[in-house]
């Protein structure tokens, strides 16, 4: 892309003496001119974080999903629910009753649809768990896995499970509801306060079915002494803070060099440059401006990082549109623990379509550093420059699915994209 203006010289009698010809010049260098090392690595944030747009914790349940063959299981623990109600009596006068009697009893969800993939009914069972766990580092192997503790379970998976009760979800009865019914047995199991800790694991037994599902609770129909025709609805939320998580098998690793972004925990690529101090070629930027030409800071009018979108691992393609972002990486060689610096993306990131990662591979993604390349080609007085950048998920965890670009040595490996704007050839007449 090239494009020119003409200058005038107002001290110069002929204007033609000297001609400056401004021109605006492309120039696209390949990773190998300008990237030093690409890595990817994984672990940021905790399954426990991932919130939905009401602010509710979310969960995931799946069975032979897909190639990957994915298996998803949700624990949850739930708030104890009020043992009392304020009833009217016979004399209009308010009264708390604790004589109550228990009509229905429900385990009650909210499916994400446009984020799910399922037939037409989805088979949800409800368990207890056997053992204590730990909200924010429970895994498909461990029950707790921090610092000091690490204990698994007795079973990969949460498991063994008592089991309390089964339920169907069908979408076109229920829309995006499912409610699980719960026995008498069942329900002051969940309810005992001796076991509340272990909560329950919600799973399907539905194969090619993952389900993203979200506030939880235990909804009781009771029926007051005081009041007997009427009825009350006890609700029980689950424990938003450490009490709702998922766990899910396997987790695939990257391969042949992809760079990937997102997911639960979060993946990061990480990004080394090496910017060429002076620009021989191409050829046609050769003939234009005057080679070897010196890169300057102000003569760069905008940079952008070209990424090449390719095909994920099944179970994990983005459903719907997700977002990328950039930071400067502080410490590259501590990467992953490296500390992050400033955005140079937008704060809510960039937006990809979901298709990108699966049914149309191959779309470039922008990403725009252009004052990152300005500060790397002239640091800031009496500072180091920042060579390296770490491309994120502007949310860790934003959810399951994640994005993958291509690396380096292989087809759609990163591109550097300069728009500069520099003097063009000078010759004296």
């Amino acid at each position: 892309m090239l494009a020119a203006c003409q200058n005038e010289v107002p001290t110069a009698q002929d204007p033609g003496l000297v001609p400056v010809e401004p021109i605006t010049v492309e120039v696209m260098l390949p990773a190998s001119e300008f990237l030093t090392s690409a890595r990817t690595a994984g672990g940021f944030g905790r399954t426990s974080e991932l919130i939905g747009g009401d602010g509710s914790r979310v969960g995931f349940i799946a069975h032979q999903y897909s190639a990957d063959s994915l298996e998803a299981r949700t624990l949850v623990r739930f708030i104890p629910g009020a043992t009392s109600v304020t009833v009217l009596d016979t004399t209009g006068a308010s009264v708390s009753d604790t004589l109550l009697t228990t009509l229905n009893a429900f385990l009650v969800g909210i499916v994400d649809t446009a984020a799910s993939v399922y037939e037409d009914s989805v088979g949800i069972s409800v368990g207890r768990v056997d053992r204590i766990w730990h909200g924010e580092t429970a895994s498909w192997e461990w029950a707790v896995d921090s610092v000091g503790a690490q204990e698994p379970w007795t079973e990969p998976g949460a498991g063994p499970v008592a089991f309390l009760a089964e339920g169907t979800w069908v979408p076109t009865v229920s829309a995006d509801t499912f409610r699980i019914p719960l026995d008498s047995a069942a329900l002051s199991m969940v309810q005992d306060s001796t076991t509340r800790v272990r909560g329950v694991r919600l799973d399907t037994r539905t194969p090619g079915t993952r389900l993203r599902i979200s506030n939880f609770s235990i909804q009781v129909e009771v029926q007051p002494s005081v009041n007997p025709d009427t009825s009350v609805v006890l609700t029980s939320p689950a424990d938003d803070f450490s009490g709702v998580t998922f766990i899910y098998d396997p987790i695939p690793s990257p391969t042949g060099g992809e760079l990937r972004v997102g997911g639960a925990p979060a993946w990061r690529a990480s990004l080394s440059l090496a910017l060429p101090a002076q620009l021989t070629g191409p050829a046609a930027l050769c003939a234009v401006v005057t080679c070897p030409l010196t890169l300057r800071a102000d003569e760069l009018s905008s940079a952008q990082l070209l990424l090449t979108t390719i095909e994920g691992p099944p179970a994990f393609q983005p459903r719907d549109s997700i977002s990328i972002g950039a930071r400067q990486l502080l410490a590259p060689e501590t990467f992953p623990r490296s500390p992050l610096g400033d955005l140079l993306t937008p704060f809510a990131g960039i937006r990809i379509s979901g298709p990108a990662f699966s049914s149309a591979p191959g779309q470039t993604v922008p990403v725009s550093i252009t004052p990152f390349i300005q500060n790397l080609i002239e640091p800031d007085s009496g500072t180091v420059a920042v060579n390296s950048l770490a491309l994120i998920s502007p949310v860790e965890p934003s959810s399951l699915e994640f994005m993958s670009f291509a690396g380096l040595g292989g087809s759609g490996a990163p591109v550097l994209r300069l728009i500069l704007t520099v003097g063009g050839k000078v010759g004296i007449r």
